[in-house]
């Protein structure tokens, strides 16, 4: 159970008063400082107040040398009214905060299709922690690097095989997957979220693990450099303590993220393979396709999509990712069981055209802006464009 000392600002800060980790409430102007006493200082925190002295947090971080006594009569008082339960209560309210799993890797290379760059990005990454302690140990690395840490970065739009690699990865090596995500870390506890952290990295350690976090940019971003609420605050402390994680921790780490322009220099530099996943060409997307049809129909009697009619599939999924072809895929089963019996290619091309006309209403800003750029781009290469002056509107 932590305490903290609040000093009381409407008596000059003469008085002070303890509270129970139940009771505090942060405030809107309060510092993130209570999350680093509660997470780093707490071995600190403890040996000073055998020492005679506390630390006490409001607006600031103070340390309460003028009030030892009367702190520890109070917290003394509180421990003394504390009942066993509230405090049990106390700690599986904060364990339950936390909600990761090891997972075991559910795909393997041969269930992917992916570009020839990126799947020899994947390959690489896994051949470099496979002989990484060939490279730190008997080759001397570590002289160079004190810690064989393993960064990697996916990036590319939504669907196009991210997570699976993530998996793929983890099922070469042997490892299990831990899937994390901001999510996963927030909490309402105040300075939780910096303990899931941790957290999710001792976790990770201790089983031999791969950190997997999805939408890495939640985490990733610029740092906030004009911070106006506790809530900025709580984020650049957040990345702050992921940056000190990454450098300090063994562990392989995978972020993923389809925004990658976003994210801080200070990390760009620490991953040690940066890998693009981009959508399927059109042969691609006919690899795709054959393999989301399960071979199970064949076998009662289905029959079997002709070139051509593959080759139409494709089409009408230029700009499909891998995952919106699965699911143009499963809406074709869908059809046929609707009408109760096996499908055929008719059922394949009317689920395409129906996802097609959704696909192309929600990615239609998208697609306007991706014109834009591209006319802009070309305009600057070919000399197609004016300078003007701008007009001074003090004058005249």
């Amino acid at each position: 159970m932590h305490f903290f000392v609040v000093f009381d600002k409407k008596h000059n800060n003469d008085k002070i008063k303890i509270l129970t980790e139940l009771e505090y409430v942060k405030g809107d102007r309060d510092d993130i400082g209570i999350t680093h006493i509660i997470l780093r200082l707490d071995t600190l925190v403890r040996k000073n107040m055998i020492d005679s002295k506390l630390f006490g947090v409001n607006a600031n971080l103070y340390l309460a040398l003028n009030h030892t006594q009367q702190a520890k009569d109070q917290i003394s008082y509180k421990a003394k009214e504390l009942e066993p339960n509230e405090i049990m209560q106390s700690k599986s309210q904060k364990s339950a905060s936390l909600n990761l799993k090891l997972e075991t890797p559910r795909y393997k290379m041969e269930q992917i299709e992916l570009q020839e760059k990126t799947k020899k990005g994947l390959e690489e990454v896994i051949l470099l922690v496979q002989k990484q302690k060939l490279i730190y140990e008997e080759w001397g690395f570590k002289e160079v690097d004190g810690i064989a840490k393993t960064l990697i970065n996916f990036h590319g739009k939504p669907g196009t095989g991210k997570t699976m690699s993530a998996h793929i990865i983890a099922n070469e090596l042997g490892r299990k997957l831990i899937n994390a995500n901001y999510a996963d870390l927030e909490s309402k506890f105040v300075g939780d979220a910096l303990k899931n952290l941790v957290a999710a990295f001792d976790l990770a350690e201790k089983n031999n693990a791969i950190l997997f976090f999805d939408e890495a940019d939640s985490f990733l971003g610029k740092r906030i450099t004009n911070v106006s609420q506790s809530s900025d605050q709580a984020i650049n402390s957040l990345r702050s303590e992921l940056l000190k994680l990454l450098e300090e921790r063994p562990i392989i780490v995978i972020f993923a993220t389809n925004l990658l322009d976003i994210y801080d220099k200070a990390f760009h530099s620490r991953f040690l393979r940066s890998v693009m996943f981009e959508l399927p060409d059109k042969t691609q997307r006919i690899t795709i396709i054959k393999k989301h049809i399960p071979n199970k129909l064949y076998e009662k009697g289905a029959k079997e999509l002709s070139n051509e009619e593959l080759e139409c599939l494709s089409e009408l999924a230029e700009g499909f990712s891998g995952r919106e072809i699965k699911n143009s895929v499963l809406n074709s089963l869908i059809k046929a069981v609707k009408c109760d019996r096996l499908p055929v290619f008719y059922d394949f091309k009317e689920a395409f055209e129906e996802y097609k006309v959704e696909f192309e209403k929600s990615h239609k800003h998208e697609k306007r802006q991706e014109e834009l750029s591209k006319e802009i781009k070309k305009n600057l290469e070919t000399g197609n464009y004016n300078i003007e002056e701008k007009k001074d509107v003090n004058k005249g």
